[in-house]
C-alpha cells in the first residue's frame, strides 16, 4: 500500500513514521508524491491532489476536527473515505479545565496585580467563583466533551452532556441529552463548555438569543471552534457582564506565518473578564509523537485490509 503525506517534508520525520507503521507500507512525504497512493494524508487536500490517483481510496486528516474546505471537496467525491485522530483530546480538555480555572479564579489580572506589589484581591472574596455545586453544560461528548465532563464531575459539579445520539447515554453521573432540548439546557447552566466541531449544523449555535438565555454570571469555555459561536453577541454579552467571564482558545481571525494581527473584529483584549489562548489547546511536548502513533495505527489498519477507524461523514462534518 503507497501512502503520500505532502507535509512531511523532512527525511527525519518520514523515517519516524516508517518506523510506527511497520512493514509493507510505502511512505512518501514531501512534494511530488508518487502518482499511484492509495491513502492520502492531508488536512487541506486540493482538487488536484484528490483525482490525481487513480487508485485513491482513503484521506486521512491528521489533526482533530476537518476543515469544512476539506469536507466540501471529499462530499463531492463519495468513493473516498475520510478520516481524522484524536492524538490530541487529553490536551484539548486539559486546556479547557485550564481556561475554566483561569476565568473563575480570575488568575490573570491577579497576577498582573501582584506583579505590581498590589495585594488587594487578597481580601475581595468576589473575586473567585467556587465551582462545586455548579451546574456545567459540556455542548458534545466525544472524546474532548467527555473528558471535560469527567474533570468537572471530579469537581463536585453538576454535569449535563449534549450530543447528537443521547440514546448512547453518557458517563454515570453525567446527564445527557439531545440539542432538542438546548434551550432548556442553556437555562441551567453556570459554565459552558464548548467541544463541538465545526459544521454547517453548528455554525452560529449559540447566537445572540441563546447567550441571552444563559443565566447572568454564566462562564462560557470555548475550545472547538469560534464560529459556534457568533462573535458580536458574545462580545456583548462579556461587555455587558451578561457573561461572568470567557476563556477563549479559537478565534475569528487568524494570521499568516510571521503576522501579528487581532484575533477579533471586536476588542476582546480590553475585557479583564476573558483569558485569550492563540489556538494552543492541542499542544503538549508529547503530541507530535502522538499523532505519528495515531496516524500509524490508520495506516496499518489499511494495510491489513481492516476499516480504519474514526471515519468522518462528509455530509455531518464529524
Amino acid at each position: 500500500m503507497r501512502v503520500w503525506y505532502p507535509r512531511l517534508s523532512s527525511a527525519e520525520e518520514v523515517a519516524r513514521l516508517r518506523e510506527w507503521v511497520g512493514e509493507g507500507i510505502e511512505l512518501f512525504g514531501g512534494e511530488p508524491g508518487p502518482s499511484d497512493y492509495e491513502v492520502l494524508v492531508d488536512g487541506w487536500p486540493n482538487a488536484e491532489r484528490l483525482e490525481a490517483s487513480s487508485v485513491l481510496r482513503s484521506v486521512i486528516v491528521p489533526f482533530t476536527g476537518v476543515p469544512p474546505e476539506t469536507l466540501a471537496l471529499l462530499r463531492q467525491r463519495p468513493r473516498l473515505s475520510l478520516h481524522n485522530i484524536h492524538h490530541s483530546g487529553p490536551e484539548t480538555a486539559e486546556m479547557a479545565l485550564a481556561l475554566m480555572f483561569a476565568v473563575c479564579k480570575r488568575i490573570v489580572p491577579m497576577d498582573g496585580l501582584l506583579r505590581k506589589g498590589d495585594w488587594s484581591p487578597r481580601w475581595d472574596d468576589a473575586q473567585s467563583l467556587r465551582l462545586e455545586g455548579k451546574r456545567a453544560l459540556v455542548l458534545g461528548y466525544g472524546g474532548i466533551g467527555r473528558r471535560i465532563a469527567k474533570a468537572c464531575v471530579a469537581l463536585g459539579m453538576k454535569v449535563t452532556a449534549i450530543r447528537n445520539r443521547p440514546e448512547l447515554g453518557a458517563d454515570a453521573p453525567v446527564s445527557v441529552v439531545s440539542f432538542q432540548n438546548l434551550a432548556e439546557a442553556l437555562a441551567c447552566a453556570e459554565v459552558l463548555h464548548i467541544a463541538l466541531p465545526l459544521t454547517p449544523h453548528t455554525e452560529g449555535m449559540i447566537g445572540e438569543r441563546e447567550l441571552a438565555a444563559l443565566p447572568k454570571g454564566t462562564i462560557l469555555i470555548n475550545v472547538a471552534r469560534a464560529k459556534i459561536v457568533d462573535e458580536r453577541p458574545l462580545f456583548e454579552a462579556l461587555s455587558s457582564g451578561h457573561l461572568g467571564g470567557a476563556g477563549l482558545d479559537v478565534w475569528y481571525r487568524y494570521p499568516k506565518p510571521g503576522e501579528r494581527v487581532s484575533p477579533s473584529d471586536y476588542p476582546f483584549e480590553t475585557l479583564d473578564n476573558v483569558v485569550l489562548s492563540p489556538h494552543r489547546g492541542g499542544s503538549s511536548t508529547e503530541v507530535e509523537s502522538h499523532r505519528f502513533e495515531h496516524i500509524a495505527k490508520l495506516l496499518r489498519q489499511a494495510g491489513q485490509g481492516e476499516a480504519m477507524e474514526n471515519r468522518i461523514d462528509p455530509e455531518m462534518g464529524y
